[in-house]
């Protein structure tokens, strides 16, 4: 039971400020992963409950999915 999978790749760590326009920094790391690793999936773990944060997440994955 379960999915093959490959082992996961590196990472990148994003420090960020509550309530301020974090869009860069995330935007940033997105690239960074995707130019390096091709990734078919990106998972995110967020240290604290951070709609702002989860939001901009999406929203910079969901763009960046549509780039050729």
């Amino acid at each position: 039971m379960g999915v093959a999978a490959e082992k996961p790749k590196g990472g990148t760590r994003i420090e960020y400020t509550f309530n301020a326009d974090n869009t860069p920094a995330i935007e940033k790391a997105v690239r960074f992963m995707q130019e390096k690793y091709k990734p078919e999936l990106i998972l995110g773990i967020l240290f604290a409950k951070d709609a702002q944060v989860y939001n901009t997440v999406k929203k910079v994955c969901d763009l960046a999915s549509l780039s050729p």
